[in-house]
């Protein structure tokens, strides 16, 4: 009876053992899928947080350039409106030309 009595203990503890390795196991196995999901949803929220950084700066980027191109326009627009005056600076300068060569007061 002793010895059938030890081999019990023998058994439980073997079966705890057991019970103990197999939990252990499942640990290991659980945390490592867990690591792997925290992974990649890290990663699926920088890809998220890159593409919506990009987005905002090609849109950034458009505006910049929109901007310059009104600049650049409303500079043509401004050098165009010059035009006409120094046209008329211009005539002036050739009439009194002609008229100071013309006249006594050009020492002619």
């Amino acid at each position: 009876m002793r010895s059938k009595l030890i081999d019990e203990i023998f058994s439980v503890e073997e079966q705890a053992v057991k019970i103990v390795n197999d939990a252990k196991e499942q640990k290991k196995s659980y945390l490592a899928t867990k690591e792997q999901e925290g992974q990649l949803l890290f990663q699926n929220g920088l890809n998220e947080e890159k593409a919506k950084s990009n987005r905002e700066l090609e849109k950034n980027q458009k505006e910049a350039t929109s901007q310059i191109d009104a600049f650049q326009k409303s500079l043509a627009k401004k050098e165009n409106d010059k035009r006409p005056l120094q046209q008329c600076a211009e005539k002036v300068a050739e009439k009194m030309v002609e008229l100071l060569t013309t006249t006594s007061l050009g020492g002619s």
